[in-house]
């Protein structure tokens, strides 16, 4: 494949290494069969949609950003990108009429934690918010975005902000914020590592999701769940609170009263709240 002129050794250095990246990956794959390198963009899910209004494919397409000047994340907020070359800015493209899209997105925030874990070396001290941000010690350090463009021919585009080597100044933002490297105990880490064990956790999930169905996965996320909300969660909407209590595709999530739970399905729940634990608990 043709390297943009807009790459740089920079690019290499700084996010990843491509041809390191791709010995890494499995022969036979689903996913980034195909590795594009963007110098700087607006975000890396409006280049991969741009890429499908021209017509092109992004079935089995990695786009990584080197620099990013309008990340978005859910409810069209913003997102942090940070100083080019310091975090994690990629979109993945998947044709997989098996797969919904909201699906794919937990996949991928699961498969992600599971990285991390083994970054930090403490399963409880990763988590994820509801749907799909990730937490570490309780501050954010990064977040999904799945969309399903009307003009992609059933293209889910994954899009992934990660805040890998630097995070925003507290003034910044609403709620804490961290990176993995500070997390780490780290002053950098190699974006090919944690780039290739992604992909591989994620691929081997998918697999997983497709052969045997969504037990395994359901079972996890709602694990990181909890880790995020020990004491359980209220929604917004409703005013109902309690503990989370289990977690299905087919149902939705339930919470609250284990003798009388509310259950209700992904795309009804608008907002959910952390319940600060009792003190002395």
């Amino acid at each position: 494949m043709a390297i943009p002129s807009s790459f740089s050794s920079k690019l290499a250095l700084a996010i990843f290494a491509r041809q390191p990246l791709l010995r890494r990956l499995p022969a036979t794959r689903s996913l980034a069969r195909q590795v594009l390198l963007l110098d700087c963009c607006r975000s890396s899910n409006d280049s991969a949609r741009q890429r499908l209004a021209e017509g092109q494919s992004m079935d089995g397409w990695l786009l990584v950003a080197h620099e990013q000047t309008g990340g978005r994340g859910r409810s069209a907020r913003d997102w942090w990108s940070g100083p080019a070359g310091t975090n994690v800015a990629l979109t993945l493209g998947l044709q997989q009429p098996q797969l919904p899209p909201e699906v794919f997105g937990l996949l991928g925030a699961c498969a992600l934690a599971d990285c991390c874990v083994t970054v930090v070396g403490e399963s409880s001290r990763v988590a994820l918010k509801w749907p799909n941000d990730l937490l570490l010690d309780g501050a954010k350090a990064g977040g999904f975005l799945c969309e399903l463009p009307a003009d992609g021919n059933g293209t889910m585009l994954l899009g992934l902000g990660l805040n890998l080597n630097a995070s925003p100044a507290r003034e910044l933002t609403p709620y804490p914020t961290i990176s993995l490297a500070a997390a780490a105990g780290q002053t950098q880490l190699d974006g090919t590592d944690l780039l290739a064990a992604w992909l591989w956790n994620l691929e081997r999930a998918l697999r997983r999701y497709l052969r045997a169905g969504p037990a395994a996965f359901e079972q996890r996320f709602l694990e990181l769940l909890r880790y995020w909300a020990p004491a359980g969660v209220l929604e917004t909407r409703s005013g109902v609170s309690g503990p989370l209590l289990d977690f299905s595709l087919a149902r939705g999530l339930s919470w609250g009263d284990c003798n009388s739970p509310t259950t209700q399905p992904m795309g009804w729940i608008s907002s959910l709240k952390a319940l600060v634990p009792a003190s002395g608990c």
